[in-house]
């Protein structure tokens, strides 16, 4: 009678096992969460960009598992200090967290403008005279911090075109790579009609929470980017979001 019931119940035990966490073997050996913001071509809104694809070439399924959320740059920073989170990108020099040897790109910060407002501007300083709107979250630069003139914090990258476009304020300050995406996203403005002046070339590097954990991490992500560069992966990743291939001799 036991025996019964045992041949009964196998079937359904063996069942149940294959929809338990029994497949412990097929877990991530280590779970990497990052954050950013919304940026193009490299983060973008639908979870696409030279971000992604750097760290999933870097930390291969199935050995790691990447879980990413957007979140605010200020708040993403204090998210990796206070260690809920792994990595975030870091554009400026801030403390408290761990920096690997290679950076992930390589951004232009300039100003744009209307070449029919400001007709003898050099780009040489940005001063007093002058009006200068920007995202709050590039507020944090040091390069923006040293500016001498008039600044007007937006919320969003749209309602500082829009001071510009207005002539509300001389200069619309950022990243290139932000600009154009602006620019795209209104059809009845063209980037001929302004300027763009660069004023700086500012390096981001992932930057690692200051743990045992971000410091693995790191050293993995410098030999990950070692790898990729010597097959020739890792420009077909830049090639395909049209960035910047880093110099990493100057690394």
């Amino acid at each position: 009678m036991p025996s019964n019931r045992l041949k009964q119940t196998l079937p359904g035990i063996v069942l149940m096992m294959q929809y338990l966490p029994g497949a412990v073997s097929a877990a991530p050996q280590t779970v990497i969460t990052w954050t950013s913001e919304i940026w193009p071509k490299v983060s973008q809104k639908d979870s696409r960009g030279a971000y992604f694809d750097l760290l999933n070439a870097v930390y291969p399924e199935p050995q790691f598992e990447l879980v990413h959320r957007f979140l605010p740059y200020k708040r993403g920073i204090n998210f990796v200090r206070e260690g809920r989170m792994d990595l975030f990108s870091l554009c400026s020099p801030v403390s408290g967290f761990i920096k690997p040897q290679y950076a992930w790109a390589q951004e232009s910060l300039g100003a744009l403008f209307d070449p029919q407002v400001i007709s003898n501007w050099q780009g040489t300083a940005l001063h007093d005279k002058h009006t200068v709107t920007l995202n709050k979250e590039i507020s944090i630069l040091p390069f923006v911090q040293g500016i001498n003139a008039q600044l007007i914090k937006t919320d969003s990258r749209t309602r500082s075109l829009t001071l510009l476009r207005k002539k509300r304020a001389d200069f619309f300050l950022d990243f290139k790579i932000n600009i154009d995406f602006e620019l795209d996203k209104n059809s009845d403005i063209k980037m001929s009609q302004y300027n763009f002046q660069p004023l700086q070339v500012i390096t981001c590097y992932p930057g690692f929470s200051s743990s045992t954990k971000g410091l693995r991490l790191s050293r993995l992500w410098d030999q990950g980017i070692e790898r990729l560069h010597e097959s020739g992966e890792l420009k077909k990743i830049y090639q395909k979001w049209q960035l910047e291939y880093p110099n990493f001799d100057a690394q």
